[in-house]
């Protein structure tokens, strides 16, 4: 059996890979989803998605920032938070932030670790009525980056059935499925908690 380079080990492997100048941060846009925090965050008229966007890059406070597309209102989200992701029914919602962390990905792998919760114990990405998120691959990776306490991101996808996500509070033990009968994808953030990405 193939045994699994270290998270320690992997994090080296991503400094090299991510050399000085390579990783450059970019605009990522994740529809239909909504932020729930307990804090209450300052909604302001904002005319498009980008200029929502930009507003978040010129706050030296804001991680992230949730987007209502029909009222054209931007909420600034900070980066020390203790904030829900909903999913597949909120259309008029999209989450924008920047990447910061880059990930190393094991496919046909599973992450026997538990899933990031908040303060009241609920997991932060929530599908349909309490049910594992049904998204996709990308958009999976894509809240995980956006979250300063996610680790990693566990993706699985049943053949021709739409995959589930969870974020997830640490990044091991990971582990190889020998004889895969679906998709398996574990993303390792590196990085995470706020720490910068190379420069």
């Amino acid at each position: 059996m193939q045994t699994f380079l270290s998270v320690a080990v992997l994090a080296g492997i991503v400094t090299l890979a991510y050399g000085a100048g390579v990783f450059e941060s970019k605009m990522v846009e994740v529809k239909s989803v909504v932020v729930d925090c307990d804090q209450e965050i300052l909604y302001t008229a904002s005319e498009s998605a980008k200029d929502c966007y930009n507003k978040c890059t010129e706050d030296g406070n804001c991680r992230m920032a949730s987007y209502n597309i029909r009222d054209k209102q931007c909420g600034l989200v900070p980066p020390q938070f203790d904030c829900t992701f909903g999913t597949e029914v909120f259309n008029d919602y999209e989450v924008i932030g920047s990447t910061n962390k880059p990930f190393i990905q094991r496919d046909n792998a599973s992450l026997d670790a538990g899933e990031l919760k908040n303060q009241k114990g609920q997991r932060v990405l929530q599908g349909a009525n309490g049910k594992k998120a049904r998204i996709s691959a990308d958009k999976c990776k894509s809240l995980c980056d956006f979250h300063p306490n996610c680790k990693a991101a566990y993706y699985t996808a049943a053949r021709g059935q739409a995959g589930t996500c969870q974020l997830m509070a640490k990044a091991e033990p990971i582990r190889q499925i020998i004889e895969p009968t679906s998709t398996s994808i574990v993303l390792v953030a590196q990085f995470w908690g706020g720490l910068p990405a190379p420069t």
